[in-house]
């Protein structure tokens, strides 16, 4: 729910709405010409990938549009959802997010403001109910037992994001890692489960860690 009102402060004082805002502000300046929110404003069909064949809400394959009910219902332009991008794309951001929020000679963010989102939000010792919460502000982080999709090898200082299609994009500061695994598991269901079930994502950025970088 806080990103769904998030988006509802966006609104009150950006100079244009969050989806104009960001492709004037981020991905044009960064290159990211392949993201964005409405891609079939941008891009022809058969350049986006149909996710679920919705049988209990639009009763129709969802092709070009955000999955999320609520970000549909909301125009396709929230605050949680409605996001379309390649891994080129995603690779470009997360490597800015590493630099401080720098990338191509352009400052995008201040980096105490890209340390302030990548720290945990809740140190161990706040709060008693949210004792070990490993997030930060929107980014997922490394917990002390291993988690669905986070990678082993990864540093503590590591973060990173998935989504409800398996899409995972992770950062490593330390060994200075950007890895992008982009999924379709909810085509042609989102009742198949085997890829979070069977821990596919985190065995293969095992692998790309052990490829990448050499044993100490």
């Amino acid at each position: 729910m806080s990103f769904y009102i998030l988006k509802r402060i966006a609104d009150k004082f950006l100079p244009l709405s969050l989806d104009s805002f960001v492709q004037k502000q981020f991905y044009e300046p960064m290159g990211m010409y392949r993201s964005g929110y409405l891609p079939l404003e941008r891009l022809p069909l058969e350049q986006i990938p149909p996710t679920e064949q919705d049988t209990y809400f639009r009763q129709q394959l969802v092709h070009g549009f955000v999955h999320d009910q609520g970000a549909a219902m909301l125009g396709g332009v929230a605050g949680h959802a409605g996001l379309f991008a390649n891994a080129l794309d995603l690779a470009k951001y997360m490597q800015m997010q590493l630099q401080g929020g720098h990338y191509g000679g352009q400052v995008f963010f201040r980096d105490s403001t890209t340390r302030l989102f990548q720290k945990p939000f809740i140190e161990k010792e706040d709060l008693l109910m949210l004792a070990g919460n490993r997030r930060g502000l929107g980014w997922d982080r490394k917990d002390a037992e291993s988690y669905s999709y986070i990678p082993d090898p990864a540093s503590d200082g590591s973060f990173g994001h998935s989504g409800f299609t398996g899409c995972v994009v992770w950062a490593d500061p330390k060994t200075q890692l950007v890895m992008v695994f982009l999924s379709n598991r909810i085509h042609p269901s989102a009742e198949n489960t085997q890829l979070i079930t069977a821990h596919w994502r985190r065995k293969i950025l095992n692998l790309a860690y052990a490829a990448l970088i050499a044993p100490q």
